[in-house]
């Protein structure tokens, strides 16, 4: 018998926990490409329906199911996760194909589009059904900035740093001519 699969889109989402440009090797040593995808459940409701529907035509509607799909709880909104051996196919808004070596860094908060393949499964008694990562569309890509750091826009009419101010052992000091002998004291 051959395994039940439908390919599938996601809707547009916001990306957590995105490992696109490189693969996670926490739990193996060959690493997968994985990527959570935040989703507004309305607009979700056709994947999942297509989903539900795979699911009760493989295993029956009494069946326990796997599903690597989460709901929040406090948003309502409906989480997909994807993962794959192998590197996903990227593409910009346009649909322009993207090498993966040109691929902009993505992290959490990106938006993007995901593409895969639902496939049911039964080891060792277990069903379920996988979501595997096949294509990544990229709508805005949210990337690290300054090298791990928090990059920041300008805000205007906020705080600026005085153009005298100077740091006194990684601490700033604006009035650096009172602090003659360049310690800062902190008691700890």
């Amino acid at each position: 018998m051959a395994k039940a699969k439908i390919e599938f889109h996601t809707p547009i989402g916001r990306a957590k926990y995105a490992w696109l440009n490189e693969r996670d090797t926490a739990y193996s040593a060959e690493g997968v490409y994985s990527c959570m995808l935040i989703c507004d459940p309305k607009e979700a409701k056709p994947l999942l329906d297509s989903i539900k529907n795979l699911r009760e035509e493989e295993f029956g509607t009494k069946a326990k199911v796997s599903v690597p799909i989460l709901t929040d709880e406090e948003t309502g909104e409906v989480i997909f996760k994807l993962k794959s051996k192998f590197e996903p196919k990227s593409c910009d808004s346009s649909g322009q194909y993207i090498p993966h070596e040109k691929l902009p860094k993505l992290y959490g908060g990106s938006v993007l589009k995901l593409g895969g393949v639902a496939v049911c499964y039964e080891r060792n008694g277990n069903k379920g059904i996988s979501l595997s990562l096949n294509s990544v569309q990229v709508i805005e890509p949210v990337s690290g900035g300054d090298g791990g750091g928090m990059a920041f826009a300008p805000v205007e009419g906020g705080f600026i740093t005085a153009a005298d101010e100077v740091t006194i052992n990684g601490h700033a000091s604006l009035d650096a001519a009172e602090d003659t002998d360049n310690t800062i004291d902190y008691d700890f």
